[in-house]
């Protein structure tokens, strides 16, 4: 299927807003507990190479760490439209599990990931919530203004307004369509960002 692109390579705004949002969404809900669970089981497994368990442990976590990596990297030029190069150095075929743990250890590359899933996990997750966020947060501003404000406790606050009758629910929809407006021209933006910050 053919897409409409702009000049940064992303989809249009037009037609990417809410697209861009549920891939928003779908990184949220995969960048931080992927993120973590990779970092952490790394670290451990690293630590523990002095007692021999991480000279086993080590190769298989640092493959695991890899192939999040490279789905991260597929969804970059697939979603933003940037190319995210896999410059990990090759192992000896056969190479027994000490070279194997020290070989990838002595790669820069592994290192490069370790240090992006810390920045994956936090600013990464932060520009991911962000590009959802300017799709589903306008839509409480609406029902709200629509009179979903009077079952909600008195003042409800919405942003910086705060809702406790019909005139101030309306100016928090006035506030819902202002971040509709700026996600439809910054969602698509904010998730080529996230993949920016990933490459970097």
């Amino acid at each position: 299927m053919t897409t409409v692109t702009d000049v940064h390579g992303g989809v249009s705004a037009a037609r990417g807003f809410p697209l861009a949002a549920v891939r928003g969404l779908a990184l949220a809900l995969v960048s931080l507990p992927g993120a973590v669970v990779c970092f952490v089981t790394a670290v451990v497994s690293v630590a523990l190479i002095p007692v021999g368990v991480g000279i086993v442990t080590t190769p298989y976590v640092l493959r695991g760490v890899r192939a999040f990596a490279d789905l991260r990297r597929v969804l970059a030029a697939e979603w933003g439209g940037v190319r995210i190069p896999r410059g990990y150095r090759p192992l000896p075929e056969g190479a027994n599990p000490w070279a194997r743990t020290f070989g990838m250890l002595g790669d820069p590359a592994t290192w490069r990931d370790l240090l992006w899933l810390l920045v994956d996990m936090t600013a990464g997750f932060v520009t991911a919530v962000l590009t959802a966020a300017l799709l589903v947060y306008p839509l409480e501003g609406f029902v709200v203004a629509a009179g979903l404000w009077r079952v909600l406790p008195d003042p409800w606050w919405y942003g910086f307004v705060p809702v406790s009758g019909q005139a101030t629910a309306l100016a928090a929809g006035a506030l819902a369509l202002a971040l509709l407006l700026a996600g439809h021209f910054a969602a698509v933006r904010l998730l080529r960002a996230h993949f920016l910050l990933a490459r970097a």
